[in-house]
């Protein structure tokens, strides 16, 4: 199932999918099994900046909606905003809030997280 969330978004953004050993610092990261690197494009008040966000996943994929991180040196660059937690969570849908999803829809809801997240930063 990650293969095909990561085929997806590679039609419209630089994506990897990365092992959690390879990691150096960003704990956040590690507690989980897989996660999809994504280098993309915000478009700010000086221009476009280039930003690393990180989509980790929980297994079971059917119960656990994956979240996005935003890596440390890109939230120096654009911090104080709203809605990016502590761990550099960036909060898009509450997590209290039941969320049932069909597993075969997950690399387009992916999809969209990433790009509500985009939105939010």
């Amino acid at each position: 199932m990650i293969e095909k969330v990561y085929e997806l978004i590679c039609k419209t953004e630089d994506a990897n999918i990365i092992s959690t050993e390879e990691i150096v610092g960003k704990s956040f990261l590690k507690n989980y099994k897989h996660v999809i690197s994504v280098e993309t494009e915000l478009s700010l008040n000086e221009g476009l900046k280039i930003i690393q966000l990180y989509i980790a996943f929980k297994e079971p994929y059917s119960v656990y909606l994956p979240k996005i991180y935003i890596d440390e040196k890109s939230y120096e660059d654009i911090r104080y905003i709203p809605h990016v937690n502590r761990d550099l969570s960036i909060c898009i849908i509450e997590e209290s809030d039941g969320f049932y999803f069909d597993i075969e829809d997950l690399p387009q809801i992916v999809v969209e997280l990433l790009a509500k997240a985009k939105t939010i930063l």
